[in-house]
Parts: structure tokens; sequence; C-alpha cells
């Protein structure tokens, strides 16, 4: 969507724009097709350079919605999760002039 009216939003239903893309896609079936979203398996879960364990048994499945920023995992890995999460990360400096942070700028996993 747009950021404002100056500018074009656009949506596409059953295809893409080329000139939109910019890399190659990569297409994962749907797990469950029945329950009716997209829910996708997981074959193994990574943080950085490292592998969690605690997708190994191929049981994992995930929900696929760009409408959200949730992340909701089981209770007993939660903790796990979050301490791969948080456990890394520093804040970046705030700059000279005193503006805001960017967290995209953020060191760590």
């Amino acid at each position: 969507l747009a950021d404002s009216d100056d500018e074009i939003s656009e949506i596409s239903f059953g295809g893409i724009s080329p000139e939109r893309v910019a890399s190659e896609l990569f297409w994962a079936p749907v797990a469950s097709p029945e329950q009716g979203y997209w829910q996708v398996q997981i074959k193994a879960l990574r943080i950085g350079n490292r592998t969690l364990d605690y997708c190994n048994d191929g049981q994992c499945h995930a929900v696929v919605d760009t409408g959200t920023s949730l992340l909701a995992v089981p209770h007993d890995f939660m903790d796990e999760l979050q301490q791969e999460l948080e456990g890394p990360l520093r804040d970046p400096q705030p700059p000279p002039d005193g503006g805001g942070v960017d967290c995209r700028h953020a060191e760590g996993v």
C-alpha cells in the first residue's frame, strides 16, 4: 500500500508483476488446505547461522500471513525462541543529531 495519496497502491490476484519482484520467487506447498489459510510445513528453524532442534521431527507448521507481525509458537518452545531472538541483539547507536534509532542497523542475528 502507498504511504501517501501521492503514491499508487497495487494489489495483484492470481499472478505477479515482474517489475515489482526484486528476486526469484520460491513456492511452498500449502499443508492442510482444507483449513482455509496459508499453512506451510517447516523443515528447519534457523536463527543466524544456527539451526534449532525444535522442528527436526518434521511436524512443525507455520501460518503465513503478511497482514500481521504476530509470531505464535508452542508454549514449550516460547522461552527458548525468545532467548535466541533477543540474546545476541545490540541496539544501534543513536545518530549524533539526537534523532531516532533505526532498528534496521541493530547488530546480532
